[in-house]
């Protein structure tokens, strides 16, 4: 079958026409491409504000000292054993960390923390009465 030079002119405008049409539709109004894949999902601004805040604490005869204060979300915390003997890190109501040994770090994550204050306590014994307890506050 032979096409008449205007018909095959009318089928090549037709399906280039298409072919634009289809590409134009993978983009949204904002011109960013649509999500293909779950990881291209996971890039919103949503799932980056859930990431976990950590948190340095150093820990020490007899402290435990760092940065206090954080935003409400998942917690961190970033441990490093300063002192000459083991120390450990309980969130109290909380997970505990493994008891370092001397000069040596490890981190504990604590999970999803609201708005508010935390105690952070040494569960060996004699260290809290000592002074290891320090108190994180989580705001808003």
């Amino acid at each position: 079958m032979k096409l008449s030079r205007p018909k095959l002119v009318l089928v090549l405008f037709v399906l280039t026409s298409c072919a634009f049409g289809c590409a134009a539709g993978a983009y949204d109004t904002s011109g960013r491409p649509w999500p293909t894949t779950s990881q291209d999902k996971d890039l919103t601004p949503e799932a980056a504000s859930v990431a976990s805040s950590k948190v340095n604490l150093d820990l020490g005869e007899f402290f435990i000292e760092g940065d206090l204060l954080v935003p409400a979300g998942g917690v961190i915390l970033q441990l490093a054993n300063k002192g000459v003997i083991e120390h450990n890190v309980r969130l109290v109501g909380g997970p505990l960390s493994e008891t370092l040994p001397a000069d040596s770090t490890s981190q504990l994550d604590v999970g999803q923390l609201a708005a508010g204050t935390y105690q952070l306590i040494c569960e060996l014994p004699g260290h809290k009465d000592a002074g290891m307890v320090a108190t994180l506050t989580v705001v808003k």
